[in-house]
């Protein structure tokens, strides 16, 4: 969810990474969370513009389906909740580790990830803005793996405060990850370096906040839409030969659980990559529309045809 710049927005983010940072550190793990959903439950019953673009792009997609307006009000509600669970899960991950873990997170499809390695070339795990997008990374480098992510983090456009306290802090948080993090705006030798170590790469493939795609781009239907999809992981994986695997994090009651799906291109064949996730993607946003990040901007992301 992409936020403008405001005095309020400021002061908010005094309150977030001063005071809430430090009790979400000290509270017991699990409440930490529900704290989070809190936050999301009063940012829903504070109306506001955005609230109203969040549902009018809701109700495009589901009315359609049969969902009546007291659903997409639950989805809206959820989806506040999922924003702040994504946006400050970092300040729970130092006290995440190999014994507790389990009391909030695990795994699906870990055999797919270790048959995968097997080929020596790396493994690139291809995920959305969905859900609490930073844990499986953060818990697979607590399992042990080598990880590194593929990201966008940048001060473009903030307030001072948001330079010198949310963005400045927040990097500090991420080096705590148990993994690495490189700018896609940045030289990628890292990138392939990592995957020529038989490594793991996260990826997105539905752009950045703020509708941005950075590189190719192709364009896929979904939820009823032409919208664009990254082509970063195709590309990645004809040059090395890295097998690309669908990775997808969804909640159930208090657990997280991390689907990661069988290869995309287990014989070798790229050609399918985008359009096969894109229709993965999909079924997941339709099961669990609250966990997608970019509803605020999903009518932006329709690539609108051309009239000859």
């Amino acid at each position: 969810m992409i936020v403008k710049e405001s005095i309020a927005r400021d002061l908010l983010r005094l309150v977030v990474w001063y005071p809430l940072r430090w009790l979400v550190e000290i509270l017991p793990l699990g409440l930490d969370f529900k704290l989070l959903r809190f936050i999301g439950d009063i940012h829903y019953f504070v109306q506001n513009k955005k609230t109203n673009i969040i549902l009018k792009n809701l109700r495009s997609v589901f009315n359609a389906r049969g969902l009546q307006e007291a659903d997409c009000l639950r989805i809206l509600r959820n989806y506040y909740r999922n924003h702040y669970v994504s946006q400050l899960q970092i300040f729970i991950f130092p006290k995440l580790n190999e014994k507790n873990i389990g009391k909030i997170h695990r795994f699906t499809g870990l055999e797919n990830l270790n048959e995968a390695l097997k080929g020596k070339k790396g493994c690139v795990l291809l995920h959305a803005h969905f859900g609490p997008a930073q844990l499986p990374l953060h818990a697979l480098g607590i399992e042990g793996y080598s990880v590194t992510q593929l990201g966008l983090p940048t001060d473009e456009g903030l307030s001072f405060v948001g330079r010198n306290v949310a963005f400045r802090l927040r990097l500090i948080y991420e080096n705590k990850i148990r993994g690495r993090i490189i700018s896609t705006e940045s030289f990628l030798r890292p990138l392939f370096k990592a995957l020529k170590n038989n490594d793991i790469v996260f990826m997105t493939g539905d752009g950045a906040g703020g509708n941005k795609f950075i590189g190719k781009s192709v364009v896929e239907n979904f939820l009823g839409n032409e919208t664009k999809f990254t082509l970063g992981s195709k590309i990645i994986a004809e040059k090395t030969g890295a097998c690309v695997l669908p990775l997808f994090t969804v909640q159930e009651g208090d657990t997280y659980i991390t689907h990661i799906y069988e290869s995309l291109n287990p014989d070798g064949s790229c050609e399918n990559i985008i359009s096969d996730f894109s229709r993965i993607f999909e079924s997941h946003v339709t099961n669990y529309p609250s966990l997608w990040h970019f509803w605020d901007e999903f009518d932006k992301r329709i690539v609108k045809k051309s009239v000859s």
